[in-house]
């Protein structure tokens, strides 16, 4: 769902926070279930949402 609402709108910060947040659970998850390049693969994803979010608005902790 947060991927959906993020590629709907994807000027929209809290859109692309949530899309972040969801990619940084699901990393945990794959973590705790052993699969670690399947979390590597999440965290990645996350980071580069928030190096966006970051580079959109620098200003904006």
């Amino acid at each position: 769902m947060s991927q959906r609402l993020a590629e709907a709108d994807p000027k929209s910060a809290q859109a692309q926070r949530d899309l972040g947040v969801s990619y940084n659970k699901l990393g945990d998850v794959q973590l705790r279930l052993g699969q670690t390049q399947a979390a590597l693969d999440f965290y990645e994803k996350a980071l580069a949402v928030s190096q966006r979010l970051a580079d959109a608005d620098p200003k904006n902790a």
